[in-house]
């Protein structure tokens, strides 16, 4: 079962998007925020577990906002090929040129359709090999060809 962590500041919205995620047959990992998300991360590393497949971020939190969550991620060699989706409610062009300078490889506006979502979650899962070196993103990946999204 493939893991996403889910990083959003709203417990509602965090929990619904847990619940679809679930429901759709996936593991999540929820954080409150970038920190929290950090730290979890850096936790998996440390005690050897399975890091998530992808992240799915929140853009505006407190403690640390969806871009400094990007940067730390893109900062570590442990992490930094993980796909990383920002979600957030402002659509300004220099938001979507800062979170893609930054290396996210998605950027939704909210509100955005729920399939929209599953899309962009079953394409970057299924798609998570690093062309360069061969290898898929995240710590003991593999391919799952009968993991599909409803």
């Amino acid at each position: 079962m493939p893991r996403v962590m889910i990083v959003e500041d709203d417990l509602t919205i965090l929990s619904n998007l847990s619940q679809l995620l679930q429901l759709s047959g996936l593991d999540v990992m929820e954080a409150h925020d970038g920190q929290e998300a950090l730290r979890l991360l850096l936790e998996c590393r440390v005690h050897d577990t399975a890091l998530p497949r992808m992240i799915v971020s929140d853009l505006m939190m407190p403690n640390m906002d969806g871009f400094d969550l990007l940067r730390a991620v893109r900062g570590d060699s442990h992490f930094n090929k993980l796909p990383f989706v920002l979600l957030s409610a402002r659509s300004d062009a220099s938001d979507l040129q800062q979170a893609f300078a930054l290396g996210a490889n998605d950027y939704l506006i909210k509100p955005f359709e729920v399939d929209q979502l599953m899309e962009v979650i079953r394409y970057h899962l299924s798609n998570a090999v690093d062309r360069k070196k061969g290898t898929l993103a995240g710590k003991d990946c593999t391919v799952d060809s009968d993991f599909f999204l409803e």
